[in-house]
């Protein structure tokens, strides 16, 4: 979850799943006799090598390999952590051993903590959702005489631009272009048709857009209308919970 936030994948949660069972039975490796340091490491290597594969693939190689680069770098991170805390502050009932760490608790001491790991998380959600709702608003966009309305969130990396006009990009589902246009996206018949281009981790390329005819951002009880592109990507590149990404800019 954490290579997710930092790379801004798309994953779904059973995938997620699989890649912590593949890690659960990676970390099977504690059982065998001490190695080297660079035995260890290798053990480390191959075992995120699998979970990231298992959690994120198929992806382009470029972004495979930079999901484990970042998800060997937290796990190199957190066995460093806690063998310090071995070390250094005698921590009981806690081994770590051929890059694994296994901290040895009761059944009920495991319930008891997770219940009260999920309580705090629960409040700390609670404490921090008027910040969440502030990340969000709600984008009516018409071209010709058609109109969709839906929620957006406002992405403070999409700096995506059209290179003639140099205005910003409002990323939306490829699902509504079917609501918005009359004629295929990639068109001759496309009123402002552009394909803007971008680079990301996953790679580089263009994806198509369109000019509005008008967008308006509805931020509480307060209407704007902006200028901008609508960019159409694939669903899976979007979070399921709103149907645009909004870029800060047009925000500010």
């Amino acid at each position: 979850m954490s290579v997710k936030k930092l790379l801004s994948l798309s994953v779904k949660r059973r995938r997620l799943l699989l890649g912590a069972a593949v890690g659960g039975i990676s970390s099977f490796i504690i059982l065998l006799p001490s190695s080297a340091f660079p035995v260890s490491m290798l053990l480390c290597a191959g075992s995120a090598f699998l979970i990231c594969v298992s959690a994120f693939a198929p992806r382009p190689v470029k972004t495979l390999f930079c999901t484990f680069l970042c998800f060997f770098g937290i796990s190199f991170l957190y066995c460093g952590i806690m063998t310090a805390a071995v070390d250094l502050l005698s921590v009981r009932n806690t081994v770590c051993k051929n890059g694994a760490v296994y901290i040895a608790i009761s059944p009920f001491e495991l319930i008891a903590l997770t219940l009260v790991c999920y309580i705090l998380t629960r409040l700390l959600l609670r404490i921090t959702s008027s910040r969440r709702a502030a990340k969000m608003c709600r984008v009516r966009i018409s071209i010709g005489s058609r109109t969709v309305e839906g929620d957006a969130c406002i992405d403070t990396g999409n700096s995506l631009h059209e290179p003639f006009s140099g205005e910003s990009v409002i990323v939306a589902r490829k699902s509504l272009a079917d609501r918005l246009l009359d004629t295929p996206l990639i068109s001759a018949q496309t009123k402002n048709f552009r394909m803007i281009p971008y680079a990301s981790v996953g790679g580089c390329g263009a994806i198509p857009s369109v000019k509005p005819d008008k967008i308006t951002l509805i931020l509480g009880k307060s209407e704007h209308q902006v200028s901008a592109y609508l960019a159409f990507c694939s669903d899976a590149h979007i979070t399921k919970e709103v149907n645009m990404l909004v870029p800060s800019a047009l925000i500010e």
